[in-house]
C-alpha cells in the first residue's frame, strides 16, 4: 500500500508539468492548424482540422473558445460539401460549447448558422430547441439587440410551420423593438418585407401591397437585395392580378437590381427573374421576348440550378412552343427534354445518395485507424506503470463507448438513407407514359394537352416537395395519392377508381406522416393486380388512427397473386418500406388475399405519425 501513493503521486506530478510547459505551446499549433484550414483547399481541410481536433482532445486545458471554433469549422466545411445533417450536429454542438458565454456578434453568428441549416431541412423543433437555448442566454429587457434576434428566430419558425399570426405578433415584436431604439441604428425594410408575406399568406392583400408600395418609394434607401424581394413581389402580385405590363414592370426593375448583387446564388436570382418576365410575355403574346429571356434563364449556368428552376424553364419553353403552334416534332423534343432533365435528376439523386454511404463509411473507418494509431504512439511514450494503466482505460472502457457510439451512428444513418432512398422510388416509367399520353393529347385537343401539362407539372413539384421532407401534413400526402391516381387514369381511362375511408379521424387532421409510403402499393395494384381483369377495378384505401401510429389497409379487386406473393415481397421498394416500418413502429406489413372481395390483396402497415412538427 505504501508503493501505490508514491506512483499516484509521480502521474499527478507528470500530467502537471506537461500542462504547465505545453499550454502556451499547444494553443499555437491549435491556432495554426485552424488558419491553415480556413485558407486551403476543401480536400485539406478536414485534414487541418482533424488535427487540431486530436490536440484538443489530448489537452482538454485549452480555452473552450478554439474548441467551438474548431467545431464551428467542421460544421462550415460539411456544408460546403452539402452534408447538411453533419453540418446541422457540429453547429448544434458549437452552441452547447458557448452555452455558458456572453452572447456577442460572433456568438449569435454561430446560433443563426445552426438555425437556419436546421430550417433549411425542415427541422423546426431542433430549431424551437436552439431558441430556447438563445433565450437563456439573454435579457429580453435588457439587451433590446439580441431581443430583437429572439423574435427574428420565432418569426422564421412560425411562418415555416404555418402559424402566421404567430407570425405576425413576432415580426410586430421586433418592428417595435427598433422603433423604441434609435441607437441600434437599425431599420425596419426588412421586417416591413416580411411582415408583407405574412400578410399575404394571411390573404390579407390589400394591406400586404400597401407596404410593398411604401417601401418602393422608400427606393434610395433600400439595399440592392432589399429592392430586388420588393420589385419582386409586386411583379407577382400584379401577375397574379392580370395586370402583366405592370407585372413585367416590376420584374424588370427587379432583375436591375439582382445584376448589380455580388451574391455566391446569383444565378439562381437572374434565372428566376428571367424565367418570371418570360412567362408574363408567353402571357401577352410577345413570343420573341419571351424566347429571348428564356435563353437568358437557360444561360445562367443551366445544369447546376436547382430542379425546380431547371423544370420551370423547360415547362416555360415547352409552353412557348405550343403557344408558337410549332411543328410536332420541336414540340416533342421539348417533351423529350422535359423528360430527359427529369430522369437525369432521379439518376443523380440515387447516385449522390449511395456515393455519400460508402464515403461515410470510409471515413468513419479512416478516422477510427488515425486516432488508434495517434493513441498507440503517445501510449508508447509513457513509463511502464503509466502503459498499463492507459491500456486498460482505452481497451474497456474506450472500446465499449466507442463500439455503443460507433452502432447507434450506423444506426441512424442507415435508417434516414433508407428512408431518403424511399423517397425517390417514383418509377420514371410513369412520368415517361403520363408524358407520351399528353404527347398524344396534343394532337387531339391542345387546351386539354395544357390542363394535363399544368397538372402535371403540380404533380412533380408536390413529389419533390414532399421528397424532401423526413415527415410532411396528411393531407398533403393524400392530395398527392389522388393526383397520382388521377394521372393513373389518364394512361388507363375507365380502368378503375378508388375510395378513402377514415375512421377516427379525418382527411385534414393536423398530423405528419413520412411521405411517399404508399404509392409503390398503389403503383402494385394498378400495373399488375389490373393489367389482365375485364371489369372496372377498385382500389380501397381506409385510415384508423390509433395511439401511436395511424393503421392503414389498402385493398383492391385485381387479380392477386399469380403464383407465389414472396415475388411481390421481395420488390426493392417494398423491402425498404418493410425495413423503414418496422424499425419506426416495431410492426409487420402484413400482406393477404383480399377476403372481402374473394380476389385481389389487403396490405395492412402501420404508418408513425407526429401532431407536429415540432414533436
Amino acid at each position: 500500500m505504501s508503493k501505490v501513493f508514491p506512483c499516484i503521486f509521480v502521474l499527478i506530478t507528470l500530467f502537471a508539468c506537461q500542462k504547465a510547459v505545453n499550454t502556451t505551446e499547444i494553443t499555437q499549433k491549435v491556432i495554426s492548424l485552424q488558419a491553415k484550414a480556413q485558407h486551403t483547399t476543401l480536400d485539406s481541410t478536414a485534414y487541418f482540422l482533424k488535427k487540431a481536433a486530436i490536440l484538443l482532445q489530448k489537452y482538454p486545458f485549452i480555452s473552450d473558445s478554439l474548441q467551438a471554433e474548431n467545431t464551428f469549422a467542421f460544421g462550415t466545411y460539411y456544408r460546403a460539401k452539402n452534408e447538411m445533417d453533419s453540418a446541422a450536429t457540429y453547429f448544434y454542438n458549437t452552441t452547447k460549447i458557448l452555452q455558458h458565454t456572453k452572447v456577442d456578434s460572433r456568438h449569435f453568428y454561430v446560433y443563426y448558422v445552426a438555425f437556419e441549416t436546421f430550417k433549411n431541412q425542415g427541422k423546426y423543433g431542433d430549431c424551437m430547441a436552439l431558441v430556447e437555448a438563445f433565450k437563456e442566454k439573454i435579457n429580453l429587457e435588457k439587451d433590446p439587440l439580441n431581443a430583437g434576434y429572439y423574435h427574428f428566430f420565432l418569426e422564421e419558425i412560425y411562418k415555416g410551420t404555418f402559424q402566421f399570426e404567430k407570425a405576425l405578433k413576432a415580426n410586430e415584436k421586433r418592428i417595435e423593438i427598433i422603433a423604441k431604439h434609435p441607437e441600434l441604428a437599425l431599420t425596419n425594410h426588412q421586417e416591413l418585407l416580411n411582415r408583407y408575406r405574412i400578410l399575404d399568406n394571411l390573404n390579407r392583400s390589400e394591406e400586404a401591397v400597401n407596404i410593398l408600395d411604401a417601401l418602393i418609394k422608400k427606393d434610395s434607401l433600400l439595399t440592392y437585395d432589399l429592392k430586388r424581394q420588393v420589385y419582386s413581389a409586386r411583379g407577382i402580385y400584379d401577375f397574379y392580378q392580370n395586370d402583366l405590363k405592370r407585372a413585367i414592370y416590376h420584374y424588370k426593375k427587379s432583375l436591375e437590381n439582382v445584376k448589380r448583387l455580388t451574391v455566391f446564388d446569383k444565378n439562381e436570382l437572374l434565372a428566376n427573374s428571367y424565367s418570371n418576365i418570360a412567362e408574363a410575355y408567353i402571357i401577352e403574346k410577345e413570343f420573341a421576348k419571351a424566347q429571348q429571356y428564356l435563353d437568358s434563364a437557360k444561360g445562367q449556368n443551366f445544369e447546376q440550378l436547382p430542379t425546380d428552376y431547371q423544370r420551370n424553364i423547360l415547362t416555360y419553353q415547352l409552353r412557348l412552343a405550343n403557344e408558337q403552334n410549332e411543328a410536332t416534332a420541336t414540340v416533342e423534343a421539348e417533351l423529350d427534354r422535359l423528360l430527359d432533365h427529369q430522369n437525369n435528376a432521379y439518376r443523380k439523386k440515387y447516385e449522390s445518395e449511395l456515393l455519400a454511404l460508402k464515403t461515410a463509411a470510409a471515413k468513419e473507418k479512416l478516422l477510427f485507424q488515425q486516432q488508434r494509431n495517434t493513441e498507440l504512439k503517445n501510449i508508447r511514450l509513457r513509463n511502464g506503470l503509466f502503459l498499463v494503466f492507459s491500456m486498460l482505460f482505452l481497451i474497456v472502457f474506450g472500446g465499449i463507448l466507442y463500439y455503443r457510439t460507433k452502432k447507434l451512428r450506423f444506426q441512424r444513418q442507415h435508417l434516414q438513407m433508407q428512408q431518403r432512398l424511399l423517397r425517390s422510388q417514383m418509377n420514371p416509367h410513369f412520368t415517361s407514359n403520363v408524358l407520351y399520353s399528353i404527347q398524344n393529347t396534343i394532337k387531339h385537343s391542345k387546351e386539354e394537352a395544357k390542363k394535363h401539362l399544368l397538372k402535371f407539372s403540380r404533380l412533380l413539384r408536390i413529389i419533390l416537395e414532399n421528397s424532401t421532407q423526413n415527415y410532411i401534413q396528411f393531407d398533403k400526402e393524400i392530395d398527392a395519392l389522388k393526383k397520382y391516381m388521377d394521372f393513373q387514369l389518364l394512361r388507363f381511362p375507365k380502368k378503375f377508381h378508388y375510395e378513402f375511408h377514415y375512421e377516427n379521424m379525418h382527411e385534414d387532421e393536423l398530423i405528419f406522416i413520412p411521405p411517399m409510403l404508399l404509392q409503390p402499393f398503389i403503383e402494385n395494384s394498378i400495373e399488375h393486380g389490373f393489367s389482365n381483369i375485364d371489369y372496372t377495378g377498385l382500389i380501397t384505401l381506409r385510415f384508423t388512427k390509433k395511439e401511436t401510429f395511424i393503421l392503414c389497409e389498402i385493398s383492391d379487386n385485381g387479380s392477386g397473386f399469380s403464383k407465389d406473393k414472396n415475388t411481390f415481397k421481395n420488390s426493392t421498394s417494398i423491402q425498404l418500406i418493410q425495413n423503414f416500418i418496422k424499425k419506426a413502429t416495431r410492426k409487420e406489413i402484413s400482406i393477404s388475399t383480399n377476403t372481402t372481395a374473394n380476389t385481389g390483396v389487403l396490405i395492412t402497415l402501420a404508418i408513425p405519425y407526429k401532431l407536429s412538427d415540432e414533436n
